[in-house]
């Protein structure tokens, strides 16, 4: 498994080959080639989805994306205290959230990482992008 150390060194340079995909108006599939190769060996390619869906719409099941997740959420699911207990889990940077997914396992999730791009599972902290608290929910 790799270290949290570089971990976040491959998250960084994933979230820099993103930035400037979106700059360059790559698509999911250009983006994730670019980066595939920095990929961990616990982070692996689940599919690309036929439709454009952020990580929000695909982790609460939507079929459309939202930018208003926390909304769904409250309709139904309740908050919990640990990731065992979840169904999803959301990512914050300060008050805003950034990324939605499903939680599959101990320590384990499945996410969308942005619209066009390609679905994953991934140990629950890996996100490529910076985030500074989690929060978890179970379906009611």
């Amino acid at each position: 498994m790799t270290n949290s150390q570089n971990l976040q060194q491959i998250m960084d340079k994933i979230w820099e080959i993103k930035i400037k995909g979106a700059a360059l108006g790559w698509s999911g599939r250009q983006t994730y080639e670019a980066y595939k190769d920095l990929l961990p060996p616990e982070v692996t390619l689940i599919d690309f989805p036929s439709q454009s869906l952020n990580c929000a719409g695909y982790a609460l099941g939507l079929n459309r994306s939202t930018s208003d997740p926390m909304y769904f959420l409250e309709l139904g699911y309740r908050k919990v205290d640990l990731p065992e207990q979840a169904d999803v889990y959301m990512m914050f940077k300060g008050d805003d959230w950034i990324h939605l997914g499903k939680v599959v396992g101990k320590g384990i999730a499945i996410s969308k990482w942005a619209w066009e791009e390609p679905i994953f599972k991934h140990p629950l902290s890996f996100h490529p992008g910076p985030w500074d608290n989690i929060q978890y929910f179970r379906k009611v």
